[in-house]
């Protein structure tokens, strides 16, 4: 299967914004984490994507295939306190592949042009949330050479 990656414009919003949609319906099925949403979730959600795609700290990656949104990609350049002597490094907020390009390496492609653009930004460090209740996500990061160092906790009250 032919696809390709570019980097996300602002008119691949509404696609992603589906994307981002179905992600966030995954995650409801994997977790009891709280991803109850507000109306207008949407709205502002294609805001942060647009600033993805607009400021030179942040990068908005895309992989299509016959004219289709098929899967994208979300990280920044991010700061640390100025008592640490690394302060910058690349953060990863969102991925997401649509389920029928799954396991072609689509998710691969994606993280490689996103490390391209964060070795070019002198970044030399790049994190990620990810859930231990997804198990393929799971796998996908640490086949990716990702390590688990802090484990987040949550409690209702």
């Amino acid at each position: 299967m032919d696809y390709e990656i570019r980097k996300g414009r602002l008119a691949d919003a509404p696609a992603v914004i589906e994307l981002w949609k179905a992600l966030i319906d995954h995650h409801r099925e994997l977790t009891c984490y709280d991803m109850e949403m507000i109306d207008e979730a949407p709205d502002i959600w294609r805001k942060w994507y647009e600033r993805h795609v607009r400021s030179p700290k942040r990068c908005a990656i895309v992989a299509e295939a016959g004219g289709r949104v098929i899967g994208y990609f979300l990280g920044a350049i991010e700061s640390r306190p100025d008592l640490f002597k690394r302060r910058q490094f690349a953060h990863i907020y969102d991925t997401y592949v649509l389920k029928e390009w799954r396991r072609e390496g689509v998710a691969t492609a994606l993280l490689d042009e996103f490390t391209s653009w964060v070795k070019e930004k002198g970044m030399d460090w790049v994190t990620v949330y990810y859930s231990p209740e997804n198990p393929h996500g799971l796998g996908f990061w640490h086949d990716s050479g990702y390590t688990d160092i802090l484990i987040t906790g949550q409690r209702y009250l």
